[in-house]
């Protein structure tokens, strides 16, 4: 069963896209649309991962990973990918069907994982 994901045309019109590199764009869209990806946004992946679906070698992705975390749009903790803005442009908080949907993968996350969530507000879906 695939699974459907919400991303604007506008993506490409926003300023931080546009600045971008051609590999940074792909590799910030991957992160969005590949196949671990939930509704939270908030998922586990591994670097190796990565570079076998895009073909980046480990440290292109680390090198990029560490500016988006810069930019406040994509985090590496520990095998996790969070990305803060994803629920937003899901539309969260109009939608119940989604709101439960992040609910019920955050409770699958841990404590630790939800703490370091909270502490660096990088999602805050109770708000």
């Amino acid at each position: 069963m695939s699974t459907q994901r919400f991303i604007s045309t506008s993506f490409w019109d926003d300023q931080w896209i546009q600045s971008l590199e051609f590999i940074e764009k792909s590799l910030y869209f991957y992160l969005m649309t590949n196949t671990l990806t939930n509704i939270a946004g908030v998922y586990k992946i591994t670097e190796r991962r990565i570079s076998f679906d895009t073909n980046l070698n480990e440290d292109e992705i680390k090198t990029i990973l560490l500016k988006f975390e810069k930019a406040g749009k994509a985090y590496r903790k520990d095998e996790y990918i969070i990305l803060p803005n994803w629920p937003k442009h899901q539309q969260w908080e109009k939608r119940l069907k989604i709101k439960a949907g992040i609910e019920s993968v955050l409770k699958t996350l841990s404590n630790e994982m939800l703490v370091f969530l909270k502490k660096s507000r990088l999602f805050v879906p109770n708000k």
